[in-house]
């Protein structure tokens, strides 16, 4: 409802402003509904001038139309109402009274005599009164004028301590913060050194990590060349084995052969002293085979003993080198975990000088912004000590500053009433008009003695 209101009321300023002839009340009109449009947004503000504009005017007739009288559309409150009324009430009044005076008819004498000593008294009244003003305005002037300096000067005082132990706090706080810089300095040279040290360490590690590699590379072209020389041992073990089997399946052969022999010769002895003779070649050449049996035999013992015991030594070697091989890799397998260690270790030194770093450059900039704002608190210190001198330099002057004599004033009015009167009695004047006269000129010569003497008091 209310939103339809402002609506209504929005339109209602639109065509008002163009259905005026004056310009005033068109630019009010206008002047509030802007006012009220900007608070829209910019959809609303566009449909709201579309609709108030339907159907209106815009054209402006160039003639008197436009200097036409304002149509106000304010009307006054009662307190302005009551107001004028009171104003129009005693301007009524002095015109009355005015008018009485102008009216009035040839004084006598003696109501001269009687305005003349009603004036006399009235101006002698008048300046005991002013006398007794002055007195009580000078001191009350005085008693302001020292308790407001006072109660300045213990402000600014105050004020003066406030920031001189701000000052202090200030300091001591710039010297804990140097000493924490100091520290913080201190302590990143430390792990400047330590990340140098890790460093070393590194380095070293990697160079022996390099000779391990190479001594593995070694050993590993060693267990090359043992596992060769293995499979070569193997290769002739096997052509041995060959040759023994087939040393023994000759051996077999012959023992075939000398049991044949054998029979040929248990016959031979069955058939006779007849083949005696070929039993004896026989049996030689049992001899001769069977000792060729065993010279066979024992050399393939011997290159089976030959070849174990070689086989034995290059197995052991094949094992001594994987051994040695396996200390190596777990060497080299700590030597690995060590260099993450160090390096996680580096790594962590580093993200604590980078943090060490920040926090020492967030000190320095810190202790930047408190060295400026304890040198503004010094200058505001210095300047509220200034404004302090000079209060109390004021101060002095006020307390030593003499007070104007009442004379000089009173004696300017009564000159001035004096010299109206007799201006007024000179010339063609109504005794009522002599007595505002010589008023008017006592009040007149009472303010430019004033003003002399406040000039020449400044």
């Amino acid at each position: 409802m209310k939103k339809m209101s402002t609506d209504n009321k929005l339109i209602s300023l639109l065509r008002q402003s163009y259905g005026t002839s004056n310009p005033q009340e068109a630019a009010t009109f206008l002047s509030s509904a802007i006012g009220r449009v900007l608070k829209m947004e910019k959809e609303a503000r566009r449909a709201h001038i579309t609709e108030a504009l339907k159907g209106v005017d815009l054209r402006r007739d160039a003639g008197g139309g436009m200097n036409s009288k304002p149509k106000t559309v304010y009307k006054d409150t009662k307190a302005t109402q009551e107001k004028l009324a009171k104003l129009e009430a005693t301007l009524q009044e002095m015109k009355a009274k005015y008018h009485a005076l102008l009216n009035d008819g040839p004084q006598t004498a003696e109501e001269n005599t009687r305005l003349k000593n009603r004036i006399a008294e009235l101006q002698k009244s008048i300046e005991n009164q002013k006398s007794q003003h002055f007195q009580e305005l000078a001191l009350l002037r005085q008693h302001s004028s020292n308790v407001a300096n006072a109660s300045e000067l213990a402000a600014l005082q105050q004020q003066l301590e406030d920031f001189q132990e701000l000052s202090t706090q200030l300091s001591d706080e710039c010297e804990q913060h140097k000493t924490r810089l100091k520290t913080l300095e201190a302590t990143l040279e430390d792990k400047t050194a330590q990340v140098a040290r890790l460093k070393k360490v590194m380095a070293e590690v990697a160079a022996g990590d390099e000779a391990n590699e190479t001594n593995v590379h070694q050993l590993e072209l060693e267990l090359a060349n043992a596992q060769e020389a293995l499979a070569v041992a193997r290769k002739q073990n096997e052509e041995y084995n060959d040759k023994l089997l087939a040393t023994l399946d000759s051996h077999l052969a012959a023992n075939h052969e000398i049991d044949e022999l054998n029979a040929k010769l248990v016959a031979a002895l069955d058939f006779g002293q007849v083949f005696a003779d070929e039993a004896d070649h026989w049996k030689n050449a049992h001899d001769q085979k069977y000792a060729d049996y065993e010279e066979l035999q024992r050399r393939a013992e011997q290159t089976q003993t030959e070849v174990q015991s070689k086989y034995v030594d290059e197995h052991q070697r094949y094992k001594a080198a994987s051994r040695k091989i396996d200390s190596i890799i777990e060497e080299k397998d700590g030597l690995h975990r060590q260099i993450t260690h160090v390096r996680s270790l580096l790594k962590f030194e580093e993200q604590k000088s980078s943090d060490l770093t920040r926090q020492l450059s967030a000190a320095r900039l810190e202790m930047t912004s408190m060295t400026d704002d304890l040198a503004q608190e010094k200058r505001v210190s210095e300047l509220y000590a200034k404004n302090i001198r000079e209060l109390h330099d004021q101060l002095a002057l006020l307390k030593n500053r003499p007070v104007l004599p009442d004379w000089l004033f009173s004696g300017s009015m009564a000159s001035g009433i004096c010299f109206g009167l007799l201006f007024s009695f000179s010339a063609d004047v109504a005794p009522a008009q002599r007595v505002l006269l010589g008023v008017c000129s006592g009040a007149v010569a009472f303010t430019v003695a004033r003003i002399i003497t406040k000039k020449n008091h400044q």
